[in-house]
């Protein structure tokens, strides 16, 4: 064989090799990163894997993030201590109505304690254990958990110049809806207090 065509297959073959080896880098880089961006998310100080509800709002659709870590109001019993535990001394109203163990939005609703007339609708609002909001009403109607993120109020409408005892504006229904991130309030909470 000539020296000429030695040197042809010998640069042929540092071709394929040279190839080969950015093929072989090319894939595993791929998959390595195919990996990495399915294994989990990092929110505050925990790691959490988890997957990522969407809701629309409108015309926007929202994507929310993992909840945060464990907090130290995960169960109902824990969170109506904390409740009545506030300045001033609060008293839970029916919990298990309010709490539904397992879901992402856990709410007590309370009253204070030891005044002459209704002190009005407080509602703590948890998430994983943690309390994320709070919202008073001077005369809520009802209340119902829509689903696991989301939970309603129907309230008395006061006016400027109603007195307490007598709202005259109707009613009007305020959802609260945890968004992976905060609480968002979707209606209006004019009236909701004197």
């Amino acid at each position: 064989m000539q020296p000429k065509n030695k040197n042809i297959i010998l640069g042929v073959v540092i071709g394929v090799v040279v190839i080969t080896i950015a093929l072989a880098a090319f894939w595993l880089g791929r998959s390595s990163s195919d990996s990495k961006s399915t294994t989990t998310t990092v929110v505050s100080t925990a790691t959490v894997t988890s997957t990522t509800p969407t809701r629309s709002t409108g015309s926007t659709t929202q994507t929310n993030p993992p909840a945060p870590s464990s907090g130290p109001y995960t169960s109902m019993s824990a969170a109506v201590s904390f409740v009545e535990a506030q300045e001033g001394g609060m008293s839970a109203i029916d919990p298990a109505t309010t709490w539904q163990p397992g879901a992402t939005l856990n709410v007590i609703h309370a009253t204070p304690t030891g005044t002459a007339s209704y002190g009005g609708d407080f509602y703590f609002f948890f998430v994983n254990g943690y309390l994320v909001g709070q919202e008073t009403f001077t005369s809520a109607v009802t209340s119902q958990i829509i689903d696991a993120q989301t939970f309603a109020v129907t309230f008395n409408v006061y006016l400027p110049t109603d007195p307490h005892c007598c709202p005259t504006g109707g009613t009007s229904t305020v959802q609260f809806w945890w968004d992976g991130g905060s609480i968002v309030t979707i209606g209006s909470m004019d009236g909701a207090t004197m």
